[in-house]
């Protein structure tokens, strides 16, 4: 399947996202608990794809986003949050991340999601 990196300053979703993706063949290269460690290693590893709190200490997701597509590194981005502003989604939108899902819905759609942005596509929760 995909090489993953995940970050969540939350260990309880971190830890839920991390078995959910294992669980699917997913492999977890990184599980880190804020934005720049999560960016320092994305830059390291290189992986498929990443899957990043938006609220984060040290860098937010959207900031670490807005970093590694502006280095054109291969990383497809993903972004999970609680925050349901439209702002926050077409600003997500315009600055070319892969994903977005609403963590209300995330282990339900996330499978999905992956899928989409493994083959090119993009996906963003309702």
């Amino acid at each position: 399947m995909s090489d993953v990196i995940l970050a969540d300053d939350h260990p309880a979703i971190l830890l839920g996202i991390s078995t959910f993706l294992e669980q699917r063949g997913h492999y977890i290269s990184a599980a880190c608990t804020n934005g720049i460690e999560a960016y320092n290693n994305i830059v390291a590893k290189r992986p498929c794809m990443a899957i990043l709190d938006i609220g984060m200490p040290g860098m937010t997701g959207i900031e670490v986003a807005l970093k590694i597509i502006q280095a054109r590194l291969p990383t497809k981005i993903i972004l999970l949050t609680l925050d349901k502003e439209l702002a926050t989604f077409n600003y997500a939108k315009k600055i070319g991340v892969s994903g977005f899902l609403l963590k209300d819905f995330a282990l339900d759609e996330l499978e999905q999601c992956i899928q989409a942005v493994a083959k090119g596509q993009t996906y963003f929760s309702e």
